[in-house]
C-alpha cells in the first residue's frame, strides 16, 4: 500500500514539475493572453517563469501571474511590458529588468505589480525603467539598483507626483534615479507600529502600513492623522518633544513620555504588561488637560500595566 501510495506521489510531482517551464516571449508586438506571443504557444501560468526577449512589447490586459519575470534588452533592441488599465501582474518570486537600447521598460502605469521576492532594475552601459503613474507596487523584499545611477529608473507621472503607491519590505538601493515617486512614502489613515526601540520623532523607530497587513520601514515618524499608532512589546519608545494625535495610540511596550505631553483628539490605550514612565507631577489622570496624556478621547489604563514615575517631587 506505501510502495502503490509513493508511486502515486512520484506521478503528481513529476506532472506538476512538467507544468512548470520556463516561457520566452517572441520579438514584435502582442497581448500576454495571446498564444502566438510566445515560443511554442502556451500562455505562461502562475508557476512559469516568464522572460520577456528584447524587441518584444507584451501587454496585460486582464490579471495575470507567473513566478518569475525578466525583461532583456541588447545594445540594439529593448523590450517592453505594459499593464493597461487597473489590471494586476502578481508574481511569485523575483522581478528583473535587464537593459536594452533605447531603454527596457516595465510601465505599471494605473496597475498594480505585486513582487513576492527582490525587484532588480539592472541599468549598466544601457538603460533600464520601472514607471508609474496611479498604480501600485508592493515588493515583498528588496529593491536593488545595483549599477549606475543614470541607466537604471523608476518614474512617475509629473502630472501626478508621488501619487503612486510603491511599498518595499526589505531594502531600498540607492544608486538609481527615483523621480516622482515616494518609495514607502506615507498615505494619510496609515498604520505605524514600533520595529525596535528609539525616539518617537525618528522615522527609525517604525514601521508602517496602508492596510495594516502588509508593513514596510516607516520613511516619516508617525503623523498627526495617523490611523492607529502601536508601541509593540518589548520596545521603548521615547518622547523627545510633545505629539499631538487624532486616531488611536495602543501601548503594548514602553512609552517614556518623560517631561513631554500627547494631546489630540484621539484614544490612548495602555495594556496589560505595558509601561507608561513620566517625568509630569501630574503623572496620568483619566480625563482633562493635566498629566502626560491629554487626549480628548478615551484613556484606557490597565490595572495590569505597569506605572514609572522618574521626575522630582
Amino acid at each position: 500500500m506505501k510502495a502503490v501510495f509513493a508511486g502515486i506521489l512520484f506521478l503528481a510531482l513529476l506532472i506538476n514539475g512538467a507544468q512548470a517551464a520556463t516561457i520566452t516571449s517572441k520579438a514584435g508586438a502582442y497581448n500576454w493572453n495571446d498564444p502566438n506571443a510566445w515560443v511554442g504557444g502556451k500562455v505562461p501560468g502562475a508557476t512559469d517563469d516568464v522572460v520577456i526577449a528584447a524587441n518584444a512589447i507584451i501587454t496585460i490586459i486582464t490579471n495575470v501571474s507567473c513566478n518569475s519575470l525578466t525583461l532583456n534588452g541588447s545594445k540594439t533592441t529593448a523590450s517592453q511590458l505594459i499593464i493597461a488599465g487597473t489590471n494586476i501582474l502578481d508574481v511569485n518570486q523575483d522581478v528583473t529588468i535587464n537593459d536594452g537600447n533605447p531603454r527596457t521598460i516595465l510601465a505599471v502605469g494605473n496597475g498594480t505589480l505585486l513582487v513576492g521576492r527582490d525587484l532588480t532594475i539592472r541599468g549598466n552601459n544601457l538603460q533600464a525603467e520601472l514607471t508609474i503613474r496611479l498604480g501600485t507596487v508592493d515588493v515583498v523584499r528588496n529593491l536593488n539598483l545595483p549599477n549606475v545611477t543614470d541607466q537604471q529608473f523608476i518614474t512617475g507621472d509629473p502630472n501626478y507626483p508621488n501619487q503612486s503607491t510603491f511599498t518595499v519590505g526589505g531594502s531600498v538601493g540607492s544608486k538609481g534615479t527615483i523621480k516622482d515617486v515616494d518609495i514607502n512614502g506615507y498615505k494619510t489613515g496609515d498604520y505605524f507600529r514600533s520595529k525596535n526601540t528609539g525616539n518617537w520623532n525618528v522615522a527609525g523607530t517604525w514601521q508602517a502600513s496602508h492596510d495594516n497587513v502588509k508593513w514596510f520601514n516607516a520613511t516619516v515618524a508617525p503623523p498627526q492623522d495617523a490611523r492607529r499608532i502601536t508601541v509593540v512589546f518589548p520596545h521603548v519608545v521615547t518622547h523627545q518633544a510633545s505629539v499631538i494625535h487624532d486616531n488611536e495610540i495602543v501601548v503594548n511596550g514602553v512609552l517614556d513620555c518623560g517631561v513631554h505631553i500627547m494631546t489630540g483628539a484621539g484614544s490612548f490605550s495602555l495594556n496589560a504588561g505595558a509601561t507608561i514612565r513620566t517625568k509630569d507631577p501630574n503623572g496620568i489622570v483619566l480625563t482633562g488637560a493635566s498629566g502626560s496624556i491629554q487626549h480628548n478621547g478615551s484613556r484606557t489604563y490597565s490595572p495590569d500595566a505597569n506605572y514609572t514615575y522618574n521626575g522630582t517631587v
